[in-house]
């Protein structure tokens, strides 16, 4: 059995694709998709590479713990259905960081899912271990949102609403254990960054990355965040300036050092506004956690897919900043992706001289229904 497993993952190693939760949840049911055709169809088009045309034997879409939370803080109805469609995908095999060495990522073969997930559902009850990471995670967070407001507060005059605004912001920095108080405070912080004025009525502007970034091409990513930071109304020079004023990179000892990494980038890429996120949703902090620890898989795995804006923002700037060698995409760009690779496949195994074509059409249907059509060049073949 142990020699079949280790063929297995020999055959899977380099093809390791780590799913972000809402691509898993379009594929499980795309027609659960509404009011978005473009997105069913990408994802109906997906579910055909990955279950049509790719042999299944040379590619994995492994579960982790994250995936765990998104189905435990999801609706009870799809509890069921998603773990058996994760089992299905998975082929069994779940992602994780070594008991022994955290910095480490395993992926090992678990027999039975639904096992496993009663078995983490009994471990977060009994130790309420999930409740005491994200405050954990967000105290850290929240202590600098603290000190930062307090600090810029002081250098500039503004008017006594926003006064009472931030008052009030502040007062939901404790206690963190109410869900409505945790969004609350995310909603007046990202408003405290988007319209805060002086007395005159100019508004305070906030670090933004893409605005630098526009401005300065040539930059790296590094200099990039010094320069956004230095062009802002903050009493900030760059982020090294930022660290020595305020805390602003945080430990927590239950984490990997590459989690702790990723979270104090997560935090960074928000601070200066890499992307936005959103707030609607009741669930939106328990979110913001998990799609932490899903960065934290998705990029020491061979391709990171999702299809929320945000967190592909982030997952890219992230990965800009570490040096990772992993592919981020987001569902149609990995559709085109995986169209390549079989398209190169089929030319190397082609007994055939290569053809002279410039390119290379891929049409789908959906109940005999066209739905879509990828077009696939010679350079990005050669590319990929």
């Amino acid at each position: 059995m142990e020699e079949k497993i280790k063929e297995e993952f020999d055959r899977i190693k380099h093809n390791i694709f780590y799913m972000d939760w809402n691509v898993i949840s379009y594929l499980r049911n795309p027609d659960e998709i509404k009011n978005n055709d473009e997105l069913k169809n990408k994802t109906l088009c997906l579910d055909n590479i990955l279950f049509g045309l790719l042999d299944k034997k040379y590619f994995v879409i492994p579960y982790s713990n994250a995936h765990m939370l998104d189905i435990f803080n999801g609706s009870k109805e799809y509890e069921k259905p998603s773990l058996e469609f994760i089992d299905k995908i998975s082929s069994n095999w779940q992602v994780s960081e070594h008991y022994d060495n955290k910095e480490v990522l395993r992926i090992d073969k678990i027999p039975n899912i639904f096992e496993n997930y009663n078995s983490y559902h009994e471990h977060l009850i009994e130790t309420n271990k999930y409740s005491e990471s994200l405050f954990q995670l967000f105290t850290p967070l929240f202590d600098s949102v603290k000190q930062h407001i307090e600090y810029t507060t002081d250098l500039h005059d503004i008017t006594p609403e926003h006064k009472e605004e931030i008052k009030d912001l502040l007062t939901c920095l404790f206690p963190m254990d109410d869900e409505e108080l945790k969004i609350k405070l995310l909603k007046k912080n990202k408003n405290y960054k988007f319209n805060l004025r002086d007395l005159e009525g100019k508004k305070i502007k906030f670090p933004n990355f893409e605005s630098a970034k526009a401005k300065c091409p040539q930059k790296n990513i590094k200099e990039l965040v010094d320069f956004c930071i230095k062009i802002s109304d903050l009493p900030f020079d760059s982020l090294e300036d930022i660290k020595n004023k305020i805390q602003f990179n945080n430990y927590t000892p239950a984490l990997s050092h590459f989690n702790n990494m990723i979270n104090n980038l997560y935090f960074l890429a928000e601070f200066i506004n890499v992307s936005t996120e959103k707030l609607d949703s009741k669930t939106a902090f328990q979110g913001i956690v998990n799609d932490q620890f899903h960065i934290n898989y998705g990029l020491r795995c061979n391709i990171f897919i999702t299809e929320d804006d945000a967190l592909y923002r982030k997952s890219l700037f992230i990965k800009d900043w570490i040096q990772s060698n992993t592919h981020v995409f987001k569902i149609d760009d990995f559709n085109r992706y995986l169209l390549c690779l079989i398209t190169k496949q089929a030319i190397i195994n082609s007994s055939e001289p290569p053809i002279d074509r410039n390119d290379f059409t891929y049409t789908f249907t959906d109940n005999n229904k066209f739905i879509k059509e990828y077009k696939i060049t010679m350079d990005e073949i050669n590319r990929s």
